[in-house]
């Protein structure tokens, strides 16, 4: 987890990266079902790399949303020495979150502390937030990294 300052915007990047034996065609192929399944819009791809984001053309967004689907995301798929390293990197945008939680602390200053419960009530959400999201980060990468079952067991000897 890394914390980026761009103009006007704070964001949190994470990064996730797990090894794999698949075959980078059969990963690649893995990967791109799932975020296709998964319903989010694929913007670029390579032999080692998936970048996607979850708009799909929708102008409005809910705050649900952000619980729920990975924000702009990376993909890279890196091979060393014959084993592969399936590297997901995303940013989640907390800027709204800080400049509620910065206006609740000053009407709770000038007012009453009962504004106090909903700064702790947002600093949760918060952190609910970023847990869920690399939870799903986490999901993606196990659900395409997934060995595909054999259809017809061989008979034990």
């Amino acid at each position: 987890m890394k914390l980026i300052l761009e103009k006007f915007n704070v964001k949190v990047k994470y990064s996730i990266e797990m090894r794999t034996n698949l075959e980078t065609d059969v990963l690649r192929k893995n990967i791109l079902q799932e975020l296709r399944q998964l319903d989010y819009n694929i913007i670029a791809e390579s032999d080692s790399l998936i970048e996607f984001d979850n708009d799909n053309g929708r102008l409005l967004s809910s705050r649900l949303k952000d619980f729920t689907r990975l924000p702009d995301s990376r993909i890279d798929i890196v091979n060393i020495n014959g084993t592969r390293f399936v590297n997901i990197s995303y940013t989640i945008s907390i800027t709204g979150d800080i400049i509620v939680i910065a206006f609740t602390l000053l009407v709770a200053s000038i007012f009453t502390y009962f504004y106090f419960i909903g700064t702790v009530l947002f600093l949760l959400q918060l952190l609910v937030k970023a847990i869920m999201v690399n939870g799903l980060g986490i999901e993606l990468l196990t659900l395409a990294l997934r060995v595909p079952t054999p259809v017809q067991a061989s008979p034990p000897e």
